[in-house]
């Protein structure tokens, strides 16, 4: 019997050491492939720099206020799309979000994180970093928040996010969140194994309760309730982490009077989502509302930019040219100035 109880014993503090080591080793050996049912991060090629034009699809659905043209694009150590250059930093302020906050094809000085570098740096020592990804849902935005968690640089931070229509055609086309079945869905190819495992440790933590509280089971029963659990989620993890969260109500606009754009515009969402733009138009403004009522239980505050959903802000039905990515800045600065500072 002793011999038993010691021979249990002996097995389980063998296992007990294995399962250490292997923990400090997938810190070296952690491929450059995740599933993505464990992350769905997305964000830009660390120190790079890319050429962006428009596409046809784009020139077609977009009005005169954009400039065909191509657009250059670089990134930092971290991934962020590079804008003004921060000076002394005692602050940041992170964008994650899709391509409305992207705003690729917006020249650098132009982009709304740039301007609101320039609006801060006559008196704070705030650095704006924008982390937002083209076709980025809010799945995509939580996991890039665990990322940016995992460094303590950017442990005194306020988290700046907006996602919608992204959000209306994965849960419209997918049935959900998950992405095992998206083909559109990136595999990880640019980070380091130790960065990898470090924003892959954060979630498993937040998923075992120890960080980020409260996390609630993302279960279809409609886009819009599952909307407002993922953003729900996104807000307790920032609750715990004691990291100010302001959502920007995305803007939307109806279709103009111009036929021939309209027509390809309504052609190209029964396409792709299946829905008619009308339909589309109608969940995209629920989405917004979820965000408010959201809003009015928890400590996430409202930017509301749906002011800007017309033809002289946008240069297509979502996207923001060059005027509303100006007046963009100023709300938020407006709004983060009038409560942080």
């Amino acid at each position: 019997m002793k011999q038993s109880i010691f021979y249990f014993l002996y097995i389980s503090i063998i296992l007990i050491l294995v399962s250490i080591i292997l923990l400090f080793v997938t810190n070296f050996t952690l491929t450059r492939f995740v599933p993505d049912n464990l992350i769905n991060l997305r964000i830009h090629q660390p120190n790079s720099e890319f050429i962006q034009e428009l596409s046809q699809s784009v020139i077609k659905s977009s009005n005169d206020s954009i400039e065909i043209k191509q657009y250059i694009i670089k990134t930092g150590e971290h991934g962020e799309i590079i804008g003004t250059e921060c000076g002394k930093v005692s602050k940041y302020i992170l964008f994650v979000g899709a391509s409305t906050l992207e705003q690729k094809l917006i020249d650098q000085n132009k982009r709304t994180d740039s301007i609101l570098q320039n609006l801060f740096n006559k008196n704070e020592e705030i650095c704006v970093m924008n982390f937002a990804y083209g076709g980025n849902n809010l799945a995509h935005v939580i996991d890039t928040i665990y990322y940016l968690l995992s460094h303590k640089q950017f442990g005194n931070s306020v988290v700046i996010t907006m996602s919608n229509a992204t959000d209306i055609g994965q849960l419209i086309t997918q049935g959900s969140y998950d992405h095992s079945n998206n083909h559109d869905q990136k595999k990880i190819r640019h980070f380091t194994n130790h960065e990898l495992f470090k924003s892959f440790i954060y979630r498993l933590k937040s998923r075992a309760g120890l960080i980020g509280e409260n996390l609630v089971e993302l279960e279809i029963s409609n886009p819009l309730i599952e909307y407002q659990k993922a953003l729900k989620n996104i807000t307790n993890l920032l609750e715990a982490y004691k990291v100010n969260h302001y959502h920007i109500l995305e803007p939307r606009k109806k279709l103009s009077l111009n036929i021939e754009r309209n027509n390809f515009i309504k052609k190209r969402y029964s396409r792709k989502n299946g829905i008619t733009y009308d339909k589309f138009y109608q969940l995209h403004s629920q989405f917004n509302l979820a965000a408010i009522k959201l809003s009015e239980t928890s400590k996430m505050k409202i930017i509301d930019a749906r002011g800007l959903s017309n033809e002289t802000y946008l240069y297509d039905e979502g996207h923001l040219n060059n005027l509303g990515t100006s007046e963009l800045a100023e709300l938020i600065y407006t709004q983060i100035k009038l409560i942080e500072y």
